[in-house]
């Protein structure tokens, strides 16, 4: 009994601490921050570069545009994951087959293949109908073998005008509901640095000038350390620009589940479905 209960003892506790450890990294990824960065560069040839890091860069994604090529890995304690994988694929060395040559031959069942195609067609002729019909069944507008009438399709016409409306306005109210915590959510993911620098110019000058003042509108919410110039000798396109962000798991996943799980929401989204 007494070596039972030890076993008991030393299990509960190994499965404790194992509760423990997911305790601690599920925390650890709902309230670290996710920290991202990247930077694109424009003079003659596109390229970008960034990377997304937690845990002080513990675990770290990076991608590169390069040459027209994208290219990302993912690094583990500074380890790079994509190596160890390309490692072991150069190691597993796949014997080459020998391709043979088959002749073509005629099966037995040719003629029921070309009767189960002839089957599948007719069955797909017959969904169609039935979608087509399905339509004036929704309404209960046609009887069986009845003629659909000029008022019938009128009548027909104004409900779905009518259904489609009611759609409309289940999305706007279920966008009205949730519109704040969208905001916020947005808010909370756009990056909070963003600095360098954008020339740009177009072939005529005044395309450049009316894009000049078009973009005065928005030079109030423009970042202080961008700088945003126009260029009226030609078209080009020059820029230097590095953001960096950060965002919390939590906060993400509150603001989701308190939106999909909205009253106004559920609603719009069976009025899509067409539930009635």
């Amino acid at each position: 009994m007494y070596v039972f209960l030890s076993i008991a003892s030393v299990i509960g506790k190994g499965l404790l601490i194992i509760l423990g450890i997911i305790a601690v990294l599920v925390c650890l990824l709902l309230f670290t921050p996710f920290v991202y960065k990247a930077r694109i560069t424009k003079n003659g040839e596109l390229k970008a570069e960034g990377g997304v890091g937690w845990l002080l860069n513990f675990v770290h994604v990076i991608f590169s545009f390069k040459d027209r090529k994208f290219d990302w890995d993912v690094k583990v304690a500074g380890i790079s994951i994509k190596k160890i994988f390309s490692g072991r694929k150069k190691k597993k060395k796949k014997p080459e087959k020998i391709k043979e040559k088959r002749q073509p031959s005629i099966m037995p069942g040719e003629k029921a293949d070309k009767k189960v195609l002839k089957e599948a067609k007719e069955a797909a002729k017959t969904e169609i109908r039935i979608k087509k019909e399905g339509r004036k069944a929704d309404w209960d507008i046609f009887e069986e073998g009845e003629k659909p009438t000029f008022f019938m399709k009128i009548r027909y016409k104004i409900r779905s005008i009518h259904d489609k409306l009611k759609k409309a306005l289940a999305i706007k109210r279920a966008f009205d509901a949730v519109k704040d915590r969208i905001f916020k959510l947005i808010r909370h993911i756009l990056p909070r640095k963003i600095s360098g620098y954008i020339i740009y110019g177009f072939d005529d000058p005044s395309a450049t000038g009316k894009s000049v003042a078009l973009l005065s509108i928005f030079y109030p919410v423009l970042p202080d350390k961008l700088e945003v110039s126009p260029c009226f000798k030609g078209a080009m396109l020059e820029c230097d620009v590095q953001i960096k962000g950060r965002l919390f798991l939590i906060y993400v996943l509150v603001h989701g589940l308190k939106i999909y799980f909205n009253k106004e929401v559920k609603i719009a989204m069976g009025r899509v479905k067409g539930e009635k």
